[in-house]
């Protein structure tokens, strides 16, 4: 898997959703954030590769799955976000891993200080507590 524009298509000076305001403080803060979760992602991805899965990108009904993750016999659903910053981001992260209707496990990683509890059977967990003895995945 090759981490590319796929994710990201913006560059600096272009905005992610046409409905922004044109301010360089705006394309700034969106830059940085942006920077991080590939950084996120390819931590994660390194990881699970590390874990011993094989790797993909996954997609359901035109939404993305950041990754299926398999090894013979285990299959993992991963979301991986900067900050479960409001409601909106909840139900996009969560949300494409419920439309999923197998009992594989299912995950979203981000850096938020605070662990949510659990949601429907998939867990919350930070990206530093992925693959540790006590986080049985």
């Amino acid at each position: 898997m090759k981490f590319s524009s796929f994710f990201f298509p913006y560059r600096a000076g272009q905005l992610p959703e046409p409905g922004f305001e044109r301010s360089a403080n705006l394309i700034k803060i969106s830059d940085f954030f942006r920077r991080i979760l590939v950084i996120i992602l390819k931590i994660m991805y390194i990881q699970l590769r590390r874990m011993g899965y094989k790797v993909r990108v996954g997609w359901i009904n035109n939404r993305e799955i950041d990754f299926v993750a398999e090894m013979p016999g285990k299959k993992l659903y991963v979301q991986v976000c900067y900050l479960l910053t409001d409601q909106k981001v909840i139900d996009r992260e969560f949300g494409n891993l419920l439309q999923i209707k197998d009992n594989h496990e299912k995950v979203v990683v981000s850096l938020d200080e605070m662990k949510f509890s659990d949601y429907e059977g998939i867990r919350h967990v930070r990206p530093w507590e992925l693959g540790l003895p006590s986080i049985s995945i």
